[in-house]
Order: C-alpha cells, then sequence, then structure tokens
C-alpha cells in the first residue's frame, strides 16, 4: 500500500516521524509521498528524506512546492507588495526543486484554493482578486516546472461548497501549460460530479482519504463511485483528516492521521468500488507507481 499525499512536516506527526514510517512499513507500506506546503516545509521535507532513507530505502518520496494558502497570508502584512512577495516564495520553491532534482517525485503542493478567500467577509473585491492571481501564476509555475522536468504534479483544489471556479481554473491551467503532456494527480477531491471525467481526460488520477470513511460525506463515496479504479490514489493528507475509527473513539490517545491509515481508506474504496481489498490495494499500488516513482 502507498500514500500518495502526507504531511511528515507538521505538528504532531513531525515528532515521531521515524517510528510512524517504521510502523507503516511494517503493516506492509511501501511508498510515502512527503509533500510540502510553504517555504518553510521545502527543507525540512528534503531533511527527512535524507535522515530516513538510510533505514527506510525510497520509502518517503518528496514532492516539493507550495501551498496556495501561502498567498493568503502576505495580506496580513502591510506595506507587501503581493506580486512581489508572491514570487519570492515561488522563486523559493523552484530553488528547493531544482537543487533538489535527484530525489523529487513531485511538484507540490500546488494548485488553486478560493475556499477561504471567499470565506472572509474581512477582503475586499480587489484584495480577493490580488490573492487569485498571485495563486494563478504559483500554479502556472509549477506546471511550467513539471513539465520541465518530466515530474507529476500534486494538486490542492478548493470552492466554496457548490462552487467550482477553483477546479474549472486549474483544469484551464493545466490545458494551456501542459497541452496534453502534463501528469500528476488532484489529491483530496471532494468538488461536483462532472468535473470526474474531465479530470479523467485529461490524463489525471484522482486522489481519496479520509473522509470517504465519515458518514457524513456521502457526496465523495460518489465521486469514488464514478472514477475508474485504474484512476484511483488513496492518501491520508496525514496528520489531517484521519479515518472515521480514529475520529470517533474519544478514548484513543493518537487522533490525528497517519499513513498506516491507508489501510481503512483502501478497505472503503473496495466497499465501494465492489472489489476485495488485495485487488484495491494491487490497483491502488499499480496507479502510485505509474505516476510517481523513476525508473
Amino acid at each position: 500500500m502507498n500514500d500518495s499525499h502526507a504531511h511528515l512536516t507538521l505538528s504532531p506527526i513531525d515528532r515521531n516521524c521515524e517510528s510512524i514510517v517504521r510502523q507503516f512499513v511494517s503493516q506492509g507500506g511501501k511508498h510515502i509521498l512527503n509533500v510540502a506546503h510553504d517555504p518553510e516545509s521545502l527543507n525540512k521535507v528534503v531533511e527527512q528524506h535524507r535522515e530516513l532513507e538510510a533505514a527506510f530505502p525510497n520509502v518517503v518520496l518528496c514532492g516539493l512546492g507550495v501551498h496556495p494558502e501561502c498567498f493568503s497570508d502576505l495580506l496580513k502584512n502591510e506595506g507587501f507588495d503581493i506580486y512581489e512577495r508572491s514570487k519570492r516564495i515561488v522563486d523559493m520553491a523552484k530553488q528547493s526543486l531544482t537543487e533538489n532534482l535527484k530525489i523529487a517525485s513531485a511538484v507540490g503542493e500546488t494548485g488553486l484554493d478560493y475556499f477561504h478567500i471567499f470565506n472572509d467577509s474581512s477582503l475586499e473585491k480587489s484584495q480577493r482578486e490580488g490573492i487569485m492571481e498571485a495563486q494563478k501564476n504559483s500554479f502556472k509555475e509549477h506546471a511550467q516546472w513539471a513539465l520541465e522536468y518530466d515530474l507529476p504534479l500534486s494538486i490542492h483544489t478548493r470552492d466554496l461548497e457548490g462552487e467550482d471556479a477553483a477546479v474549472v481554473d486549474a483544469m484551464q491551467i493545466i490545458t494551456d501549460v501542459g497541452r496534453g503532456k502534463l501528469r500528476g494527480s488532484f489529491h483530496s477531491y471532494t468538488a461536483r460530479r462532472e468535473h470526474v471525467s474531465e479530470i479523467i481526460k485529461l490524463g489525471f488520477y484522482i486522489g481519496f482519504n479520509g473522509i470517504i470513511t465519515y458518514p457524513s460525506a456521502q457526496n465523495v463515496g460518489e465521486l469514488v463511485e464514478l472514477t475508474p479504479t485504474e484512476r484511483i490514489l488513496v492518501e491520508t493528507d496525514c496528520p489531517l483528516l484521519p479515518p472515521q475509527s480514529i475520529r470517533r473513539d474519544k478514548k484513543r490517545e493518537v487522533r490525528y492521521g497517519t499513513p498506516s491509515d491507508i489501510k481503512e481508506i483502501l478497505e472503503h474504496v473496495a466497499e465501494i468500488k465492489g472489489i476485495d481489498y488485495e485487488q484495491a490495494q494491487e490497483i491502488t499500488d499499480r496507479n502510485f507507481s505509474e505516476l510517481f516513482l523513476r525508473d
């Protein structure tokens, strides 16, 4: 089993990373795509790879990029030019990627996040537009790197419920920049049903995580049904989004997600798709290998 999107750099998982990876491997885990999300985590992802490589060869892989939410925080610092500052952040991500190409397995986490922009009533229209433009510019840059270095993208898209502008804009950028040559995954996909087929036509995979185990997330189960099995990836997004077994166990000492949760997520994928667990694991392992593993 493989975790196609994890954040080993986030607290509290970063404090006992080695034991968490050991547990994952002991349960049959093969690979974890450890994804950066901000300038600080870029170096940390690389450091974790190097620290763990000796004990766990080729298990912890690197995704290098910056999350679109990085640019929302720029407005909190008065006096900053959002375009100048956002360019600095993107340049840092590019430097990290180019300096560590030999160990990079993906470009990301990158993408578009309009949820917080439109959920924040304190933002003026011009501020929203500035953040959205910074996110789009960043995603275009990440997509160009992926094309140049023949690496897959790990893409985050999020809208307010019922909206789909971030997903639509992301697909348009992929089309414009990639012209059919980009590949990657729309991680933690929870958007509209009609976009599933469009994502597949672009040649991309769709990542599902612990959300599919939540009783309140029947719509995500429907998205799993719609997605061809050969285009499904499983992920934890740990330590975020722990599966339902952890959420409902109030006595449990560990209340956050870990890569080992992939087993529970896979069980739900198998149930939804009407196949046995071993088959679900075999197919999603193959999907992971085809997308993220170097020859």
